[in-house]
């Protein structure tokens, strides 16, 4: 049974220098495939009864391009030209799923300590002293490293040649598990509410909630206009994170247990920065 596919032509570029090979097991279905050049139009006839195939799917791979805007400042004149120097220094042999991929850990590694020391996320209300201070330490490292390795793991595959939708999946698949564990791992620095200070349990929802709706916003706004905007909040809320872990280990947990100004606690002040 014949199959009628009708691409672009900017869409085929690079599938003609696509090899099928018994390496591509799922091409095993494919016998014959036919490509015929017509101007701005290319008629592509699969022998198959198959409804997408992988041929097809390697096609629009290859043709695919990243479209992002970021307009935020501090991402634009501070860290972009920080990580044009550190991506220099990675060999081209490391695959960029790699990076994306040990940003992640690092990510997870942290939340799974944290939780060690403070799993009701109460130590550092009630017992300031029971988290090490090497933890908040490390959270602080931990978190610029999946900053940065998320921030040039695409720069990374544009610099290899090796940019696909595929692996950008990959990315934005993490990135929304890391969005949840970033927040989670912050609470354990705010504590919860203890009666005098601290956050509620259903305050922390809130704040979650709020995190993720930005964030599939984000990507809905990328699926219908095929541009990602990025969102301020992330570079912003990525530095705050360092700073706070830094802050904590190196004077304690008892800042975050006093009023800041007029009363309120930083606590209220990230809160404020998180909705804006």
């Amino acid at each position: 049974m014949w199959r009628w596919r009708y691409v672009s032509a900017r869409q085929l570029h690079g599938f003609r220098h696509y090899k099928v090979t018994s390496r591509n097991f799922m091409l095993c279905w494919i016998p014959w495939v036919e490509i015929k050049m017509q101007e701005h139009k290319v008629k592509a006839h699969f022998m198959c009864t198959a409804q997408v195939t992988i041929a097809l799917f390697n096609m629009l791979a290859f043709s695919s391009q990243y479209s992002a805007v970021d307009t935020n400042p501090l991402s634009v004149y501070i860290m972009q030209p920080i990580w044009n120097k550190i991506i220099k220094i990675v060999p081209l042999w490391i695959a960029p799923n790699l990076l994306t991929f040990s940003g992640f850990v690092m990510i997870l590694f942290n939340y799974f300590l944290i939780s060690f020391y403070d799993w009701d996320y109460t130590a550092s209300g009630t017992s300031p002293g029971l988290v090490p201070t090497w933890v908040w330490l490390f959270s602080a490292f931990t978190t610029f490293c999946a900053y940065a390795l998320d921030s040039i793991d695409g720069k990374h595959a544009r610099r290899t040649q090796s940019s696909t939708p595929l692996g950008e999946l990959f990315d934005h698949g993490l990135d929304s598990w890391a969005t949840s564990i970033f927040v989670l791992s912050f609470f354990s620095v705010c504590s919860r509410d203890n009666g005098k200070t601290g956050v509620s349990v259903y305050t922390m929802y809130i704040y979650l909630s709020i995190v993720l709706f930005n964030f599939m916003c984000s990507h809905w706004e990328k699926y219908n206009t095929g541009v990602l905007f990025l969102p301020w909040g992330y570079d912003i809320s990525q530095v705050v994170l360092i700073a706070a872990y830094l802050l904590t280990g190196t004077v304690g947990v008892e800042v975050w247990q006093k009023p800041f100004l007029f009363g309120y606690y930083i606590t209220d002040v990230l809160v404020i920065l998180l909705i804006g």
